[in-house]
């Protein structure tokens, strides 16, 4: 699967979750999540692929909304889109740390 083929299957799961989220953590925070993340990452110059990643994933398990393992939890999901053993470990453990540890709340 490549990492193209692995960002649809995470945009289209997101977008399902968060089409009509009415918290507003909705798939458009999502997409301006994400493009912003793009857009700084043009002077960034991080790896765009876990960039993205990060941007799509960032709110699935937020901890207001969430009363679990986000770390856990996020594993199980990619483990459940078959995404898991598609990307490098380092990869993986820095896109659910990243997406444990985004925010604005402190």
């Amino acid at each position: 699967m490549s990492e193209e083929e692995i960002v649809n299957v995470i945009e289209k799961y997101v977008r399902s979750l968060c089409e009509n989220e009415a918290t507003g953590h909705d798939w458009w925070h999502i997409k301006r999540v994400y493009n912003n993340a793009m857009l700084i990452n043009q002077k960034e110059k991080a790896n765009e692929f876990i960039v993205t990643m990060i941007a799509y994933m960032h709110d699935l398990y937020d901890h207001k909304f969430y009363d679990g393992d986000i770390s856990l939890k996020l594993e199980e999901t990619l483990k459940e889109l078959e995404i898991y053993d598609k990307v490098p470990k380092k990869d993986i453990e820095n896109i659910i740390y990243s997406c444990v540890n985004l925010g604005f709340s402190a």
